[in-house]
């Protein structure tokens, strides 16, 4: 395994769940705006991650013979 791809990894997960703590916390105080934008944030950083991560195992760097 890549050490870059591990701390690329590892930063998005960081990410992630301090969003969902911060979304938490914003709905323990009754900031529900600011909860649900944590929570989409966090969705969606964490979405694009799995979606560049599979299209990178999907689709290997290939060079092409022109």
């Amino acid at each position: 395994m890549n050490i870059f791809r591990t701390k690329k990894q590892i930063r998005y997960t960081i990410t992630c769940g301090t969003l969902i703590i911060l979304g938490l916390a914003a709905s323990f105080h009754g900031l529900n705006p600011v909860s649900v934008i944590c929570y989409l944030v966090a969705f969606l950083i964490g979405g694009f991650h799995s979606a560049v991560e599979g299209i990178q195992e999907t689709f290997p760097r290939t060079t092409f013979k022109c």
